[in-house]
């Protein structure tokens, strides 16, 4: 059965922290400590965002800027904060590469941006669609909020946050400088307030494999998970639209040597094998894996939950080919459903 959060020996969170740290992928360069924004500043910042004192719009009205090409289906891994330091700093746009397709493709502002109706809608307007291109899409939005209420997920809701009014900034800064944009703190709420249709789904109502409920990792690995759940120069995203990153050498490595040994195991096994090698990776080595699984005494399934799982059978996919994969029920079964 699985350890309660919040019960463990104390031995045994020493033993977790200490498995973390060791990893042999952790992340370099700043501590993630960085993102941490002091309770008060968060509650101001929801309270920012949930402000309605701007134009009413219909987000299913506003069309959506195309997801970056290079957009990795969460906010983090957005190609717009790939190339930021984790302190969450600014975009300048007048040297970072935003597309002139994207910004040809948003409402058209006079220079001098007044404060009529319509004017202030198309205002709020151009500021979330440029902010939700930035931030990846409504999906990575909806994706890395709901991932954050799992209660099990190593980023803090508050890192996010931070994240996104930073980004929010910049978009304004953006409009203030290109339109005299005189309404900025108008435009910054009601851009802000717009997210919150997306941001609050919770976790429990994503569905997972068959249509069932979907249940994330056990607590045991919170702390183990941390040190890969950033994107790093050097570490490559596991799949697609989850927050799990590897050392790219160890990724390209692992793939290579699995495909060596086509012959000698079955699709299942090989691919199973492969998938828990990135699973052992993630927390920081074998015995850390073998350990956890040892003292929660659950399924492996149960412990790295559907996240995890996912997120390795896509690397597999992509790894070696979808076409010659087992169904994913067997995956889950080899897992230990």
């Amino acid at each position: 059965m699985a350890v309660i959060a919040g019960n463990e020996p104390a031995s045994k969170k020493r033993r977790l922290e200490e498995d973390a740290k060791g990893s042999s992928f952790k992340k370099k360069g700043k501590a993630i400590e960085e993102l941490v924004v002091p309770k008060e500043e968060e509650e101001a910042l929801f309270q920012k965002m949930q402000l309605q004192n701007t134009p009413s719009l219909n987000l299913n009205t506003i069309p959506s800027l195309p997801v970056h090409k290079d957009s990795g289906g969460t906010i983090l891994s957005s190609q717009y904060w790939r190339n930021q330091t984790r302190s969450g700093e600014k975009l300048n746009f007048t040297v970072d590469n935003v597309s002139n397709v994207v910004l040809e493709s948003l409402p058209t502002l006079s220079e001098d941006v007044h404060e009529s109706k319509e004017l202030l809608a198309d205002s709020a307007t151009y500021a979330w669609m440029l902010l939700e291109h930035l931030l990846g899409g409504k999906k990575a939005i909806s994706r890395t909020f709901a991932y954050t209420s799992s209660g099990t997920c190593p980023i803090e809701r508050k890192e996010i946050v931070r994240i996104v009014v930073k980004l929010c900034d910049a978009v304004v800064e953006h409009m203030e400088r290109t339109f005299s944009l005189a309404n900025k703190e108008v435009i910054r709420a009601k851009a802000l307030s717009m997210l919150l249709p997306i941001l609050n789904t919770p976790y429990n109502h994503m569905r997972g494999y068959n249509g069932r409920a979907r249940f994330p990792s056990d607590e045991s690995l919170r702390q183990l998970l941390k040190g890969n759940s950033y994107p790093e120069s050097g570490m490559e995203q596991i799949a697609d639209g989850f927050d799990f990153s590897l050392d790219e050498n160890m990724l390209e490595l692992s793939g290579e040597l699995y495909k060596e040994d086509d012959e000698k195991l079955t699709v299942v096994s090989r691919w199973g094998r492969f998938a828990m090698d990135i699973v052992a990776e993630l927390v920081g080595g074998i015995e850390a894996l073998n350990r956890v699984q040892e003292e929660t005494a659950g399924k492996m399934l149960a412990l790295i939950g559907e996240d995890v799982l996912e997120a390795i059978w896509k690397r597999a996919q992509s790894t070696f080919g979808k076409k010659a994969g087992p169904p994913l029920t067997d995956f889950r079964v080899f897992v230990g459903d």
